[in-house]
């Protein structure tokens, strides 16, 4: 799980805008703009839209273990 002001940073890792996690989430830029600077909690189902997004960018670019052994 996720801690709020890691988004910005979860974000950022992978390349994404504001914009583009938004529109992942379902949500709005400028709420994602918000609870990055810290001026909103986002309500429970908002929170796990945007952690529900960064989790399959996450799964995306998570290496296997088939990968990688020989």
């Amino acid at each position: 799980m996720y801690e709020l002001k890691e988004i910005k940073e979860i974000r950022k890792k992978f390349g994404l805008t504001q914009t583009e996690l938004a529109k992942k989430a379902g949500v709005s830029q400028s709420l994602i703009a918000k609870v990055e600077a810290g001026l909103l909690d986002p309500t429970y189902t908002n929170a796990r839209k945007i952690f529900d997004a960064l989790d399959s960018l996450t799964q995306k670019h998570e290496m296997k273990a088939e990968e990688i052994m020989t």
